[in-house]
């Protein structure tokens, strides 16, 4: 009887012992670690250990305020899966100006994973290989985006990864002021090295010493398909382009820029056009961009978007859930939509599938307002 209360009171120390870890899971795929709050994150940074287990972001992360060091480095690398399930990690700032590899995750290896994950209004400062969401990545990263400030003070900086070197990025953009004082700067990777981007996008501004371009600062023998960038490009040197610093043996293939925003006419790779053609769809049919399961525009009036970034409740254009999107609710309301024909608006004011406009779809619809 004793033995059997000791070993009882042993497996509940056990338990105990990992009730503390993260907000639940294993670290495995059928359950992985549930990163829930700004401690969770915290703790991934600060436990190497765990970097080649899998994760899930279960909600919005505020980091403001919060002491924050890249997940994965030059020693160990990220090797684990971290899917955002399209939530996102706000306002991460990390100023490490004397240190490499620097980003939200630092460094991911081979056969890392980060997937589904926003990383919104963050402000990085590092050396060499500094980006919004990592650093430098060898391994994949899909249906990501990064907003906010990036520095360099070193190679390799960008919106989205200061370098993609055996690895790829797909279905992802950048909306990230960068800044570096060095070469290789670019919108959405600073130096991608043999290496696929495919279906990406970056907007924002972009300046460094040399090789600066809106999209990549240098693709050295690396893919790049159906991608575009508009922001503005500038640099010291003569290296700067609409699209990319520099092509290196590299393809560049159904890709654009804006000559009007970007304030260049060239381009080291893509097609030049103009503000009025970057927004007109026919343009990228006639590039065979896919309209069916990758992109989506509102023709005439607004740049190309992804279509995993355009909320349920964004029905009608221009982009963003706002006064155009609330009028179609209202013209819904308390409608039976299975009586109407399926081309109808109102089948999409239907956020929860029960087939009636009511309050259950304007609550929906409010949680998604101005987004």
């Amino acid at each position: 009887m004793q033995i059997r209360v000791m070993m009882a009171q042993i497996a509940a120390l056990s338990l105990a012992a990992f009730a503390g870890t993260y907000s639940g899971g294993l670290g495995t795929q059928a359950n992985p670690y549930r990163i829930s709050t700004a401690a969770d994150w915290q703790e991934l940074t600060s436990t190497p250990d765990d970097w080649r287990a899998e994760f899930i972001l279960t909600n919005d992360i505020n980091l403001t305020g919060v002491n924050v060091a890249p997940v994965g480095n030059s020693t160990t690398r990220f090797t684990g899966v971290f899917d955002g399930r399209r939530y996102a990690v706000r306002n991460a700032t990390i100023s490490v100006p004397d240190q490499n590899y620097i980003g939200l995750f630092g460094y991911i290896g081979a056969v890392g994973h980060v997937r589904n994950l926003g990383v919104a209004e963050v402000d990085i400062h590092g050396g060499e290989a500094v980006g919004g969401l990592v650093g430098r990545n060898h391994g994949r990263v899909d249906f990501c985006y990064v907003t906010g400030v990036v520095r360099g003070d070193d190679w390799d900086t960008g919106g989205l990864a200061g370098s993609n070197m055996g690895g790829a990025i797909h279905a992802c953009y950048a909306d990230v002021a960068v800044t570096s004082n060095s070469e290789y700067v670019g919108g959405l990777v600073g130096y991608n090295l043999g290496d696929a981007i495919s279906f990406s996008y970056a907007v924002g501004a972009v300046s460094g010493y040399a090789y600066v371009g809106g999209l990549v600062g240098a693709n050295d023998q690396g893919h790049i398909i159906d991608c575009y960038s508009t922001g503005a490009a500038s640099g010291t040197l003569n290296n700067v382009g609409g699209f990319a610093g520099v092509n290196w043996s590299g393809s560049i293939e159904g890709c654009f820029w804006d000559i009007h925003t970007s304030g260049t006419s060239a381009g080291n790779g893509g097609q030049g056009k103009t503000t009025a053609e970057m927004q007109s769809k026919a343009l990228y049919i006639d590039a065979g961009w896919d309209f069916e399961d990758v992109w989506t525009i509102c023709d005439g009036l607004q740049y190309p978007k992804l279509q995993w970034q355009i909320s349920a409740a964004d029905f009608v254009c221009p982009y963003g859930v706002g006064n155009e999107d609330f009028a179609v609710l209202s013209r819904c309301w308390l409608v039976n939509v299975s009586l109407l024909p399926p081309d109808s608006l109102c089948y999409a004011a239907d956020l929860d599938g029960d087939g009636v406009v009511e309050l259950s779809d304007l609550l929906l619809f409010a949680d998604q307002w101005l987004r």
